[in-house]
């Protein structure tokens, strides 16, 4: 039917083509991608040298662990990760490692979303280094301490666990007496921690003071390098999202700021 000025209704009966008044798929592809440009991210792995730090990538990445070492200039990956039912598109820098005398390149504070600060449990050195390198961020951007969207991870934690693994073996051979030759590794039995140089409690202090989420991960496990990036995501939407007072409606959209 028609109405008096010429417009066509969409009555039920009219039988008319809904086609005609959806959107074009130019359009809707559009939105799409504005979508999910809104939604990337783009996240810095930094630490010292032989942290880890390429091993996380490359385990999230690629589902593969490497013992090989080599040393990294710059290296960008990119992976897709889901945080509550949420896509995220993910640029994710690898960098070389960090000393107290160097200096922040302005490419990993300008359009920065977010940090993964790693150092290994190994090394209570590299514990060190992340304080520095989280001073440096804040320096960089003139930021107040606690701005930063950043985890702290504390790499190499399956090296503890071999060291376990290992000594509850030689203590059961002491313990059966098999042979008289087990005694001989008595002296030498390892101690669960004799690699650990920092503990969790040290760790979850630092986080603590900084403000920053943390975690223990092991570069050979892909659910700890996901828990990782997960928590910078959490860490990143927290910062980006401001807080609602009570009885306001959320916001359209969230505040997507940058570090510059």
């Amino acid at each position: 039917m028609k109405l008096m000025d010429g417009r066509r209704s969409l009555s039920p009966n009219h039988g008319a083509d809904l086609s005609t008044y959806l959107p074009p798929p130019q359009l809707l592809h559009g939105l799409m991608a504005a979508r999910i440009s809104l939604n990337r991210r783009k996240i810095v792995v930094l630490g010292s040298r032989s942290v880890g730090k390429s091993s996380l990538i490359k385990q999230l990445v690629d589902h593969r662990f490497s013992e090989s070492y080599y040393p990294t200039t710059s290296m960008t990956s990119h992976k897709t990760i889901t945080l509550n039912g949420v896509e995220y598109p993910c640029e994710i820098i690898d960098t070389a490692g960090q000393d107290e005398y160097s200096q922040l390149p302005p490419q990993y504070a300008i359009g920065i979303h977010g940090y993964v600060l790693v150092y290994s449990i190994t090394s209570k050195t590299s514990f060190d280094m992340v304080r520095t390198i989280y001073d440096k961020i804040l320096d960089f951007c003139g930021l107040p301490p606690g701005s930063v969207p950043a985890v702290i991870v504390g790499s190499k934690a399956d090296l503890v666990m071999r060291w376990v693994v290992r000594g509850l073996s030689r203590l059961a051979l002491l313990v059966y007496g098999l042979t008289l030759s087990c005694f001989l590794f008595f002296p030498t039995l390892p101690h669960s921690n004799r690699s650990r140089k920092v503990s969790s409690t040290d760790g979850q202090t630092l986080a603590d003071e900084t403000q920053c989420a943390w975690t223990e991960a092991s570069a050979m496990v892909h659910g700890d390098i996901v828990k990782v990036f997960e928590l910078c995501l959490e860490e990143i939407e927290r910062r980006l999202v401001p807080p609602r007072s009570p009885g306001l409606p959320p916001p359209d959209r969230p505040n997507n700021c940058v570090l510059m």
